[in-house]
């Protein structure tokens, strides 16, 4: 007679065919005595299908639990993200406004390179005609000395 768990205690068909087993035992007579084997058939075979079906409840309520922690997990992970792009937002409007600062200067510094150019002309063209004057002044003193 098999009365292994697995197979009987989810499963009628096993069940009537283990009941027609123990009916049809030796000693047919004695009822007593098969109905106390069944009794006991279908009381182990409770047992152990509650002793499942509580280990069955355990772990949904730790796989309930260990999604909570997961939701959770998303949670600030999600919240991470959402930091993180805020950040990279700011860091890409303060590149563009450094990037404005340098262009700014770069033009300044052009104008200012332009107006120094324009300077040295000035000072060259101040530069030759005071030569001018000074030769033409000492030209002339050159000429009454004489």
């Amino acid at each position: 007679m098999d009365l292994d768990s697995k197979n009987t205690a989810a499963n009628p068909k096993k069940i009537n065919q283990l009941t027609e087993n123990i009916m049809s035992l030796p000693n047919n007579n004695n009822f007593e005595e098969k109905l106390a084997q069944m009794t006991a058939f279908i009381d182990k075979s409770t047992t152990e299908a509650l002793a499942r079906m509580t280990r069955l409840e355990e772990e949904q309520l730790a796989a309930s639990e260990r999604l909570i922690k997961l939701e959770s997990a998303l949670t600030k992970l999600t919240e991470g993200t959402a930091a993180n792009i805020s950040s990279i937002k700011d860091l890409n409007l303060a590149a563009n406004q450094m990037f404005q600062v340098v262009e700014v200067n770069q033009r300044n510094f052009e104008v200012v390179q332009q107006n120094f150019e324009i300077i040295v002309a000035q000072i060259r063209g101040l530069q030759n005609e005071n030569r001018n004057i000074l030769d033409h002044l000492f030209g002339i003193q050159d000429e009454e000395e004489s």
